[in-house]
């Protein structure tokens, strides 16, 4: 057994290594029943959704009571216990398993029971559309701090030159987000005019086209004026932005794109997007970036045909080449959306082994870190999200 152990008034505690959200629910049940086929009529299931308590007389009809009480969505927490023995509780709310007993051989038993169904059982893949866009907004909403500010994680620091994908959120039905940020970020410009990678810091093309989009998204226009006109006496004569050499072609299609949903001109904006296609062309800053250019460029109506098949020469021949446990969560999802963009179905295997992938890598708190087991953080949240949202989970 692996998981937390303590001992406090005489009653042992364990609380579980893994994570526990609603698409653990079917490993749940088979854990209860194994609890049952030891201890008999003596276990007592009962569980909370919103208002209601429901005994439940066996672990089969745990999902069959939860359907009665109205939604998934609304489950607090299940409880198993034997009196005077032991109580199990699975806390959807924080997403965590514990249990409580005053016997530790007993204790460690039931942890290792616990994590080999863990291990062994399958996540209920029906309740995708429940639990990614739940636990997900949950985080999300925790990342909002009081004055406005979204920060990377709960209580962290604000980051600028990703919030790009903000905008986006409207399509997750989570304007309140963008709508407060764009409240905040319009008290804090610099005296050019545009934003730096973080409040204070000099302006960067990529953070004042960010907050360009974010402001313009909630229709705050008037207040991007002098953002845009940042941008446009410091774009280069090749109609690019200055940016380390990694990023400058994210940087000029992001910042031609916030331009555009300002509503320049496309004559204006005519060599900003001849040299994002060129040199998406000729080279690539990763599977991320060319994935986010080529969105941005989508998005601008810019015909995207002849990059994609480009582009297809340089992915990798399989999926399972950047889903090992040391890939970016980042990079997996922007290869699946390039395999959606040239036409992949969504039950195709590699779709389906990224979707398994992007499941076994989200923390308790719902949200995604960079790399397994790393802080949930607020971009690789968004990009995660609205790739479930494209494949139809959201709905």
């Amino acid at each position: 057994m692996s998981g937390g152990t303590t001992k406090e008034s005489a009653v042992w505690e364990y609380r579980s290594q893994y994570s526990l959200s609603l698409l653990d629910i079917d490993r749940l049940i088979d854990f209860v029943r194994k609890i049952v086929e030891s201890w008999g009529e003596k276990v007592r299931i009962h569980l909370r959704a919103e208002e209601q308590s429901v005994q439940v007389p066996k672990a089969q009809m745990i999902r069959p009571a939860i359907e009665r009480t109205g939604s998934f969505g609304s489950l607090s927490y299940i409880a198993v216990s034997v009196l005077h023995s032991f109580l199990i509780t699975a806390d959807f709310r924080v997403g965590e398993l514990r249990v409580a007993c005053k016997n530790e051989k007993l204790l460690h038993e039931f942890g290792n029971k616990w994590e080999e169904c863990f291990k062994t059982g399958s996540i209920a893949k029906d309740l995708l559309s429940i639990a990614v866009p739940l636990e997900g907004s949950r985080f999300l909403f925790a990342c909002l701090a009081e004055n406005g500010s979204l920060n990377e994680s709960p209580g962290g620091k604000t980051r600028l030159d990703n919030v790009f994908l903000v905008p986006c959120l409207k399509e997750l039905g989570m304007t309140h987000i963008s709508t407060r940020f764009a409240d905040f970020l319009k008290g804090i410009p610099n005296p050019d005019g545009g934003w730096g990678p973080s409040p204070g810091m000099s302006s960067r093309a990529l953070s004042t086209a960010s907050v360009v989009l974010i402001l313009v998204g909630s229709g705050q226009k008037e207040q991007a004026k002098r953002a845009v006109d940042f941008l446009l006496s410091n774009r280069l004569p090749d109609g690019s932005w200055a940016s380390d050499a990694n990023s400058q072609i994210l940087t000029t299609a992001i910042s031609a794109l916030a331009l555009c949903q300002y509503g320049v001109k496309d004559d204006i904006l005519r060599s900003s997007v001849l040299f994002a296609k060129n040199q998406l062309r000729q080279r690539s800053e990763g599977i991320e970036n060319d994935s986010l250019a080529l969105g941005a460029l989508r998005i601008m109506k810019i015909d995207i045909q002849d990059l994609i098949t480009q582009i297809r020469n340089r992915l990798p021949e399989s999926i399972e080449a950047i889903t090992d446990t040391d890939s970016k969560i980042t990079a997996v999802v922007s290869l699946v959306n390039l395999l959606l963009d040239m036409g992949v179905k969504t039950s195709d295997l590699r779709i389906q082994h990224a979707i398994d992938f992007l499941i076994n890598s989200r923390n308790s708190d719902g949200g995604w870190p960079v790399k397994r087991s790393n802080q949930s953080l607020l971009y690789p949240t968004i990009l995660a999200m609205l790739f479930f949202n494209r494949l139809g989970y959201f709905r």
